[in-house]
């Protein structure tokens, strides 16, 4: 299950929904929740849930707290994994069957795989700079323990990561289990 909380994302929404529509893995569910977004967002976005049953999507009325929104999204979703990403976001072709493949090869059952992110700096596509760095990518990739550990040592500031995580250890990290 992909959690989307959106807000105002019109610029990105469509590339974001097509890279998880055209992965490879065929158990994918897209579960969004927009924030009472006030340009085109929830346009896109409906059009999107008629056209494709792996779209469910759900409109806030008026703006709640992130969180909250996050939430909503994780009411709609039934797969056994989660992934949460924002509008903005997109991912590139097989990520999701590579990604799953390494999440069960884990004996760990509260095991996580990290997405390293890439900033584009022009619209040539030139990357800039990526979070994690390459050179710590066996460090993150795997357990909950590991991803944590590189946090403290390496990250000093507030970054988004990408993760899929199993349902459970997901809903017990937010608090509700």
């Amino acid at each position: 299950s992909v959690l989307l909380p959106v807000f105002n994302e019109e610029p990105y929404i469509e590339k974001c929904i097509d890279s998880l529509l055209g992965q490879d893995y065929e158990n994918i569910e897209i579960c969004i929740s927009d924030n009472a977004s006030n340009d085109n967002t929830w346009d896109i976005i409906d059009r999107y849930h008629n056209q494709d049953d792996r779209v469910v999507a759900v409109r806030q009325v008026e703006p709640i707290h992130p969180i909250d929104n996050l939430k909503s999204a994780l009411l709609f979703a039934s797969g056994d994994y989660v992934f949460v990403m924002g509008g903005d976001d997109y991912l590139l072709p097989g990520f999701f069957s590579a990604a799953v493949s390494l999440l069960r090869s884990e004996s760990d059952p509260a095991s996580i795989v990290c997405a390293r992110m890439h900033y584009f700096k022009d619209i040539d596509g030139g990357v800039f700079d990526t979070l994690p760095p390459v050179e710590f990518e066996s460090e993150i990739n795997g357990s909950v323990r590991r991803l944590l550990d590189f946090f403290l040592r390496h990250i000093n500031h507030d970054e988004l990561v990408l993760s899929l995580s199993p349902r459970a250890a997901f809903e017990s990290a937010m608090g509700l289990l």
